[in-house]
C-alpha cells in the first residue's frame, strides 16, 4: 500500500505534487494540465513511513525521505552505490539528484523538511540512539552554504522524543522551531533555537495532546499548532501579550482524529487546517472523512 504521502503546490502554477512510497520505491507524482505523471526518486527497497516535500526558492521540488541504500556486489567486492538513512533529493534538468543527511537514521522515522530565510534546507526528525524500538531522540539537520549537512541532538531521553516532528522557521527572527510529542509527562512540546540553545515549552498539557501535530507561523511571527488528543481536533496559538498558549477545540464530532496539517492564507493571514477523522459509527470498519476548515478572526 502507499505510505509516506506528502503534498505541496507549485509556487507559480499551483499544480499539486506528491511524494510517497509504493512498491518499495520512493516516488514523485506531478500534475500538468490534469494529467498525472510518476517519477522514481529512489528505487531502493524502501519501507519508509514518511516523506516530506517542499519547493525550494528556485521552484524545484525537494524531498526528505528514508532510504535503505543500494549496494552492488561483484566477485565478492561490495560497493555502496548510495548510503542508507535519511536522504535529501531535488529535481533539476538532469533528473532527481540525491545526497545523504544522516546514514544512521532509522526507517520508521518522523520527519519534516523546511527552508530558512536564505533558502537552505533543514530537516527535523526522530532517531533511535540505543538500537531499541522507541523514538528516543529529536534531531535537527541543516545544510549550510557550502552544501554540507550538520546534525545536532535537540532533545533525547528514554521516554522518547521526536514523534510527529514538525519544523518551521520564524518569519521575523529566522530561527528554526520544532513542535513534537514526547513521552511520560513531557508531551506536547514547542522548541525554538536561540543562539546555540533550544528553548522548551508546552503548548498543551493533556496525556494525548500533541498527536498528529502540524506547526506553522503567521506573518506576525506567531506560532500556531494544529494537533489532536485522538478524540478532538485542537489548535494552540501563542499569545505574545500573555506569554501563554491560547487553546481551542475546533472539532469533536468524530470517533478519532488521525492527522492534521495547518497553513496560512497569504492574502488574509488566516489559518487553514486539513485533517482526517473516523466517524462515530459503532461498527468496524469505521468510516473516515477528510475535512478542511479556515479559521476567521472575530
Amino acid at each position: 500500500s502507499d505510505a509516506g504521502v506528502c503534498m505541496a503546490l507549485h509556487p507559480t502554477t499551483d499544480e499539486p505534487v506528491i511524494s510517497y512510497v509504493a512498491g518499495g520505491k520512493t516516488l514523485f507524482a506531478h500534475r500538468v494540465n490534469d494529467v498525472w505523471g510518476i517519477q522514481e526518486i529512489d528505487n531502493a527497497a524502501s519501507w519508509a513511513r514518511e516523506t516530506s516535500i517542499v519547493f525550494n526558492t528556485a521552484g524545484q521540488p525537494t524531498v526528505a525521505y528514508y532510504t535503505p541504500g543500494l549496494t552492488q556486489k561483484i566477485k565478492g567486492q561490495v560497493t555502496v552505490l548510495s548510503p542508507p538513512g535519511l536522504a535529501y533529493a531535488w529535481l533539476d534538468e538532469s533528473g532527481w539528484r540525491r545526497e545523504s543527511i544522516d546514514p544512521d537514521a532509522p526507517s520508521y522515522l518522523y520527519l519534516s523538511l523546511a527552508y530558512d530565510a536564505n533558502g537552505n534546507p533543514a530537516v527535523a526528525y526522530s532517531s533511535i540512539t540505543d538500537g531499541g524500538g522507541s523514538y528516543q531522540t529529536l534531531m535537527y539537520a541543516e545544510r549550510g552554504e557550502t552544501g554540507d549537512w550538520t546534525r545536532e541532538q535537540v532533545q533525547t531521553g528514554t521516554i522518547g522524543y521526536g514523534v510527529f516532528a514538525s519544523l518551521a522557521f520564524d518569519p521575523l527572527t529566522g530561527a528554526p522551531s520544532i513542535a513534537h510529542r514526547g513521552g511520560g509527562d513531557d508531551r506536547a512540546i514547542f522548541m525554538t533555537r536561540v543562539g546555540a540553545t533550544w528553548t522548551h515549552d508546552h503548548f498543551d498539557i493533556g496525556e494525548y495532546d500533541g498527536s498528529y501535530l502540524s506547526l506553522a507561523f503567521d506573518t506576525s511571527g506567531r506560532p500556531n499548532i494544529s494537533h489532536t488528543d485522538y478524540y478532538c481536533l485542537k489548535i494552540a496559538r501563542f499569545n505574545p501579550l500573555t506569554g501563554l498558549w491560547d487553546r481551542e477545540i475546533l472539532d469533536e464530532d468524530g470517533r478519532s482524529f488521525n492527522g492534521t496539517c495547518i497553513a496560512f492564507h497569504p492574502a488574509t493571514n488566516e489559518p487553514a487546517i486539513a485533517y482526517s477523522v473516523d466517524l462515530p459509527q459503532l461498527a468496524y470498519p469505521y468510516p473516515g472523512s477528510l475535512k478542511y476548515m479556515t479559521l476567521h478572526e472575530n
